[in-house]
């Protein structure tokens, strides 16, 4: 990262995604805060801790949703280095068997996380400067073979999958794309899900490392994935579960 790069964090009202804001700008990033919600107090907390941010609302299913929010960006900073597509549906989802999920619920689950994440890259890759990089947020759940959330799990799928076609076709533009898979991390929403007080100990238990997983825990991982340090890395999939599934 150099001095005054910009950062477009989307989910970034919450959860992993407000901590992926915080924490880039805590680092130097100049950060953009977009959500279909607001992003004000996200922003708010950067800028009392003396960082830079911009407040986005936006709906990553709606094309010229995602065209004006990278716009904003540019109209805001003047540039655009690095992009994380962590905006998803998932804290509020109850986990169900396969045949109790409606045709509805698969498509909503699709049009957001995967379908999203497209309209999202397709409207920033534009407005972007060579040497870039691009964070896609995916799930363990991919790699793990999970069960009761095959439309988010699919969903997630999908995501892994378009990250290594964009690290390909962005290679020759010198953007580079790589996949974050978090573990169920216990960001607020989550600890809301049905169930999760009683499930949470025993998925810590199965991790190698035997704890559970917070915001915190993405931050530095996602933040070397998009900076310099990481500048030959390109279409992979950092799983970062605590040890849970070994990719």
């Amino acid at each position: 990262m150099a001095e005054g790069d910009v950062l477009l964090v989307t989910g970034a009202a919450q959860g992993m995604g407000r901590a992926f804001a915080e924490g880039a700008a805590a680092r130097g990033w100049r950060v953009a805060a977009a959500d279909i919600d607001s992003c004000a107090p996200t922003v708010a907390a950067i800028e009392a801790a003396g960082g830079e941010g911009l407040s986005i609302e936006a709906d990553i299913t709606d094309p010229a949703a995602c065209r004006a929010m990278a716009e904003a960006v540019v109209a805001r900073f003047g540039r655009l280095d690095a992009l994380l597509c962590n905006a998803a549906l998932f804290g509020r989802e109850p986990n169900r068997p396969f045949e109790a999920i409606g045709s509805e619920d698969f498509d909503r689950m699709l049009a957001v996380n995967a379908r999203g994440t497209f309209e999202t890259v397709r409207a920033a890759v534009p407005q972007m400067r060579e040497g870039g990089a691009i964070l896609l947020v995916a799930s363990n759940r991919v790699f793990a073979g999970a069960t009761s959330l095959l439309h988010y799990d699919a969903s997630k799928g999908a995501v892994l999958a378009m990250g290594r076609s964009l690290a390909r076709e962005l290679g020759p533009r010198g953007i580079r794309v790589n996949i974050l898979a978090p573990g169920l991390t216990l960001t607020e929403t989550v600890r809301e899900r049905p169930g999760i007080a009683e499930r949470a100990p025993a998925i810590a238990a199965a991790r190698a490392l035997g704890r559970e997983l917070v915001a915190g825990d993405m931050v530095g991982p996602a933040l070397f994935l998009l900076g310099p340090d990481s500048g030959a890395i390109t279409g992979q999939s950092l799983v970062v579960d605590g040890g849970g599934v070994f990719n």
